[in-house]
């Protein structure tokens, strides 16, 4: 057991601790870190190279197609997606699940941070489907065409979502499992 103020280890049969002088109540009382909590960062961390995998292969498959204008690539829709929040709204605005993406990646060690950015991601990834044989702006003069499919590299995307969204309920679940397991402690 380790002391709940200073996280020094608890010399049984003492009624303060040695490093901070706090009393001990077996109550306030740390339980050391298991292997299952070793295991659930390695499982998280297995689902963030998953999801970065999924959307970087995303990236070199089509993503969707257009009547008349044929296959659009993902890293097309990545690198320049951010055009279509201003000419071609409200799809263009999917585009806002790439930084939300990357924020769940960035947070990942963040588990409520992460799972709130990733269930914002898929939402918004997954939106894009509602947009399916509306008009897409295909040139400068303002012309649109349908969007016709999806393609792999559109699901891709989306898996790449979803994979980590999975990830962080993962972790979630873990963390709250370790938590009433330390509350039930003797």
């Amino acid at each position: 057991m380790f002391c709940g103020q200073c996280g020094k280890e608890w010399v049984e049969g003492t009624a303060f601790c040695a490093q901070c002088g706090s009393p001990i109540c077996l109550a306030d009382m740390k339980v050391p870190a298991t292997s299952q909590t070793w295991l659930t960062k390695i499982i998280a961390l297995i689902f963030l190279l998953c999801s970065m995998g999924l959307f970087f292969a995303s990236t070199f498959n089509p993503a969707f197609s257009v009547e008349g204008r044929g296959e659009w690539m993902g890293s097309y829709c990545v690198l320049l997606g951010w055009l279509g929040m201003i000419t071609f709204p409200p799809a263009g605005l999917t585009w806002l699940a790439n930084p939300a993406s990357a924020a769940a990646w960035i947070t990942f060690r963040v588990p409520m941070a992460s799972f709130v950015f990733s269930i914002i991601a898929v939402l918004i990834g997954a939106s894009f489907l509602l947009f399916i044989g509306t008009g897409f702006p295909i040139d400068e003069a303002g012309h649109t065409a349908p969007i016709t499919e999806v393609h792999l590299g559109y699901w891709l995307w989306l898996a790449s979502m979803v994979v980590m969204l999975l990830g962080n309920g993962i972790q979630m679940i873990a963390l709250y499992w370790q938590q009433q397991r330390r509350r039930n402690v003797p």
